[in-house]
């Protein structure tokens, strides 16, 4: 997930926290710690975490590992608009410049 880079590593600590304490309630589903882990900074403006997770029951069950992924996105979601943590794209430059005939607005 991308995170702003401004998100503390207080918060981070705790996002960690909330999502190992959820799969240890889920331990039908999930075994074994959960990790939150740096990948990359990205020109200062956004910090990619990969969430590192296992869990018990088979992969070829197809409709049920869906559910459990789709269980544990939904959880990371709502713990990061628990403790604010959010991501914005940084403002992007535009130009314009006309090819012909006047602009079509002032400045």
């Amino acid at each position: 997930i991308q995170v702003g880079f401004e998100t503390s590593l207080e918060t981070l600590d705790q996002l960690r926290t909330k999502l190992r304490a959820w799969t240890k309630e889920n331990d039908r589903d999930f075994g074994g710690p959960l990790d939150l882990n740096f990948n990359s900074i990205t020109q200062q403006n956004a910090i990619e975490l990969i969430v590192a997770f296992e869990h018990k029951s088979n992969w070829q069950d197809w409709g049920a590992r869906w559910e459990r992924r789709t269980k544990l996105m939904k959880r990371i979601k709502s713990a990061c608009e628990e403790l604010g943590i959010v991501y914005s794209m940084p403002p992007q430059p535009i130009t314009f410049q006309p090819r012909s005939g006047p602009a079509p607005f002032k400045f």
